[in-house]
């Protein structure tokens, strides 16, 4: 449970009301799809029968590139919180319109709600991770992500137990579950407004790319061609191909069994409730508990070899006794690696890749590489089964080739990624501002220690920089030699790593800094003890500095003005800390006017009397700051 914990305990004074808004909201929309994703299979299943998936498989993929780029055209025009809740008011109306529409028993109709499922739980998760980068920034990001990732499983686990409960303990039908989802969705779209109207930030944002960028002409050529000069691109394109086309395979062999072994469509609904919401609670479980330290201890480029040796054990299974056994060791190995482990890697794999190339490629991973690979995915299943008249066991031998293919290319990324990354460093390629994961793997740590090492000014500060967030023994060791710098932003930066996460050791390092010349390692001084003493103790710590020499006292009233400080602490700002600070002269140190003009708030209600005097102080820097 120490990513929760962490995650909740890490919250800053402001942030928690905001970050359990989106993660009720993330928990909404998985338990949204999870109602639907189980009566989707069933209903298609019951109808049309296994054979007919790949047609289905096709159909999604066709689908979804022009729904995409219609969002994308449409988010161009369009804030993004009116384009949340217009999509969700669209596709609660749809849902609605297909619960009249089902029972009247059109066969196109389950293939159109087999498409739109598929499409919906995409659009809407993509919409709410667009709404997440537009409510925290990047700092915020590394800590409060995990926190909505979990609240998206629990709402995947939910989703699939409520399924079972709602038709084996309610007696509701397969087709009433739309109706529940349509509901759910709404609710979401409630807290989405309440998001937009309370966050901290007011800017905007809209999608960072529309369908003709890197998606068409000479800008397709260039990311192709960008695409196969580079190693490190070419093998994550391979990889996720494989895995798009691995899953769709998995998919077919788990939902055939399923259908052989529940024919009856509420039963077969129930099931799929339970095994969905079942793996997810794995999911979640392995996401707490393990994801975090697989990839610290082994690093991106061996946690990428998990999901397809994982499954490939499902796949031998599979062509060895095909069953219903076997399927849900396949698919349960899908479903619990995915949604943690291996997102958390795939995000890692694009992070040496240049902030501009980035967004082209992830377009053009998303328009091209995942529809085709789906549709060809497709097509290998129609041609193994209606054309070839091949069973399950050879379907599940092609899905054996599939998965050491892919491992293959893991394991050749392993080398690429590290080259990578080394090379993103030197040339400070990285966009800091976009960086929301934390890179505490071993390989990356390795990488960036180095850079702390190697000697040059601006690469050791765009390594702490990157380090910021990253709790480790090692950085802390490698970080505190940095403390004596010559240069005050390697220092300053130095003291921002280590507050972090403060350890007891840090204090008698750092506590020298607070009487350095340059004002904002001070406050990063002050705010790594303040970090390290209980809440209680603060109060005194604050009170010492405040009565002390100009710099310490000056570094703690930039920290009170600078932190959402309570009215408690803002206290110890009384006319005695005023006066002196007045009173200083123009010697060194006496920057304290400049920091008491800019307070956010009125210390000791001295109100008018003390912005009278810094309006008429022969320091023009003060007079601005008041």
């Amino acid at each position: 449970m120490g990513l929760l914990a962490g995650s909740l305990l890490d919250l800053r004074r402001g942030e928690r009301r905001m970050a359990l808004l989106m993660g009720a909201n993330y928990f909404l929309l998985l338990l949204f799809y999870y109602l639907l994703k189980p009566a989707r299979d069933s209903l298609f299943l019951v109808d049309q029968a296994p054979d007919r998936l790949p047609l289905v498989y096709i159909l999604t993929a066709l689908i979804a590139a022009p729904v995409t780029a219609a969002y994308a055209r449409a988010g161009a025009r369009r804030r993004l919180d009116r384009l949340v809740l217009l999509t969700t008011g669209f596709l609660a109306a749809n849902l609605v319109l297909l619960r009249l529409a089902l029972p009247l028993g059109s066969s196109w109709l389950y293939y159109v709600f087999y498409s739109w499922v598929g499409v919906a739980g995409g659009l809407t998760t993509s919409q709410f991770w667009l709404q997440a980068n537009g409510v925290f920034d990047a700092s915020q990001a590394k800590r409060i992500f995990p926190l909505l990732t979990v609240g998206g499983i629990a709402g995947a686990f939910c989703g699939g137990e409520i399924t079972s409960f709602l038709l084996e303990n309610l007696g509701l039908d397969t087709t009433d579950l739309l109706a529940v989802s349509a509901g759910v969705l709404a609710v979401s779209g409630g807290l989405s407004a309440l998001v937009w109207r309370g966050r901290a930030r007011g800017r905007e944002v809209i999608p960072e790319s529309g369908p003709e960028e890197g998606a068409t002409g000479s800008d397709l050529r260039g990311v192709v061609l960008s695409i196969l000069r580079s190693r490190h691109l070419l093998l994550t394109v391979g990889i996720i191909s494989l895995t798009v086309m691995t899953a769709s395979f998995v998919d077919f062999q788990f939902k055939t069994v399923s259908w052989q072994a529940y024919r009856d469509g509420t039963e077969l609904t129930a099931f799929l409730g339970r095994f969905y919401g079942r793996m997810s609670l794995l999911s979640l479980l392995f996401q707490l508990l393990l994801a975090p330290r697989l990839i610290r201890w082994f690093g991106v480029g061996n946690t990428v070899l998990v999901l397809p040796a994982v499954m490939l054990v499902g796949a031998v299974a599979m062509v060895a006794v095909p069953g219903l056994a076997a399927a849900r060791v396949l698919r349960g190995g899908d479903m619990v690696l995915k949604y943690s482990l291996d997102r958390t890697s795939r995000e890692l794999l694009f992070l040496p890749i240049p902030l501009a190339l980035k967004k082209r490629t992830k377009v053009f991973i998303d328009m091209f590489v995942d529809r085709w690979a789906r549709g060809l995915a497709g097509g290998l299943l129609l041609l193994l089964g209606s054309v070839l008249g091949l069973g399950l066991r050879h379907v599940a031998a092609v899905t054996v080739v599939l998965l050491l293919v892919w491992l293959l290319l893991a394991l050749m990324m392993r080398r690429a990624y590290v080259d990578s990354f080394r090379a993103a460093i030197s040339r400070r390629e990285i966009d800091l501002s976009d960086l929301r994961v934390r890179l505490d793997d071993a390989k990356t740590l390795e990488v960036l220690l180095g850079a702390l090492a190697g000697g040059d000014r601006r690469e050791t500060i765009y390594a702490l920089d990157m380090l910021v967030g990253v709790s480790s023994p090692a950085v802390a060791y490698a970080v505190r030699p940095l403390l004596g710098h010559e240069a005050a932003d390697v220092r300053r930066r130095a003291v921002a790593v280590l507050a972090e996460a403060p350890r007891p050791e840090d204090a008698e390092p750092v506590a020298p800094l607070l009487d350095d010349p340059d004002l904002d390692t001070r406050v990063a001084a002050v705010a790594l003890l303040a970090r390290l003493r209980d809440p209680a103790a603060r109060p005194d710590l604050l009170t010492g500095l405040l009565r002390g020499p100009g710099r310490g006292r000056n570094a703690a009233l930039a920290w009170l003005g600078r932190t959402d400080a309570d009215e408690d602490l803002r206290g110890l700002v009384d006319r005695a800390v005023v006066d002196g600070v007045l009173a200083c002269g123009e010697g060194e140190g006496c920057e304290g006017r400049r920091v008491l003009a800019g307070l956010p708030w009125a210390p000791a209600g001295l109100g008018d009397e003390l912005w009278d005097a810094l309006l008429d102080d022969a320091d023009p820097g003060v007079v601005d700051a008041a």
